[in-house]
């Protein structure tokens, strides 16, 4: 097979098609089903932080005990590590929390998530990470009241770093690595059907080219061998060598016309031109 061929760029064409498709359909999936995880967790744990405040005093005498508040945080942290809790005040300005020194990377969580969350968006609703600015995680959030106004909000992070990098590691080990080996099987078996395919349908017009690269090798004079599938097929293939039957047929019944004319007109002078010599 060479790659000046039809049935090669055909193939060439198919397979930088499927491989395409199958890493874009891939990646789709890969996200798709991240997001569906994660919208599970944070329906899981929509009222989480409902719960905590409602169950463990976040103040004392109408103040937050920083220290109570931190070491509630770290239980619950030790409890469940993929979660991160905060306590901020009421324009989302972070005022507690429990990390080691530099962990935490801003001092305000942005409040539009939060309010979107508290006003009963449709998740997954994904806020600011403090750890890790550049990355937005699925939270569960509720408002710290005293009396009828709000002092501040319990914000936690729902799929911490610590979770994060343990679902990376799940993702690229055997999770990933059988739902790649799936992927690329079902990519070579779609590959090897359309090679077959594309060789069925281009052997017929090669068994065509032949048929004319032949005709024309016998100075469009010799017996024309064309298969008589090829014409009773319906398709194009079949209708173009038909056309070239019939035309074979007419070129090779002109050129035995010429030669009988040739043969005509040179025969009678033959006779003259020998006694001349």
């Amino acid at each position: 097979m060479t790659f000046r061929s039809l049935y090669s760029r055909i193939a060439l064409t198919f397979a930088a098609l499927i491989l395409l498709f199958g890493g874009l359909c891939g990646g789709l999936d890969l996200i798709a089903a991240k997001n569906h995880q994660q919208e599970i967790i944070q329906r899981l744990s929509r009222g989480l932080a409902e719960h905590i405040a409602g169950h463990w005093p976040l103040s004392k005498d109408g103040e937050f005990d920083d220290k109570a508040v931190r070491e509630l945080f770290h239980m619950l942290m030790v409890v469940n590590p993929s979660i991160e809790l905060y306590l901020l005040d009421p324009a989302g300005k972070i005022l507690a929390y429990d990390a080691p020194p530099g962990r935490v990377r801003l001092s305000e969580v942005a409040p539009g998530p939060l309010r979107d969350f508290l006003e009963g968006a449709a998740l997954p609703l994904k806020g600011d990470n403090p750890r890790n600015p550049e990355r937005r995680e699925i939270f569960s959030a509720t408002p710290l009241q005293r009396g009828d106004r709000t002092v501040g909000y319990l914000y936690i992070v729902l799929a911490g770093d610590d979770y994060r990098r343990l679902a990376e590691n799940v993702w690229q080990g055997h999770v990933f690595q059988s739902a790649a080996w799936t992927g690329a099987g079902a990519l070579l078996l779609t590959l090897a059907a359309g090679l077959g395919l594309f060789s069925v349908i281009t052997r017929r017009l090669n068994a065509l080219t032949r048929t004319i690269a032949a005709f024309d090798d016998s100075g469009f004079s010799g017996a024309l061998k064309l298969d008589p599938a090829l014409r009773k097929s319906p398709d194009e293939i079949g209708q173009l060598a038909s056309a070239f039957g019939r035309m074979a047929e007419r070129i090779a019944a002109q050129m035995q016309q010429i030669k009988a004319q040739d043969e005509g007109r040179w025969w009678p002078m033959s006779p003259t031109i020998s006694a001349r010599r």
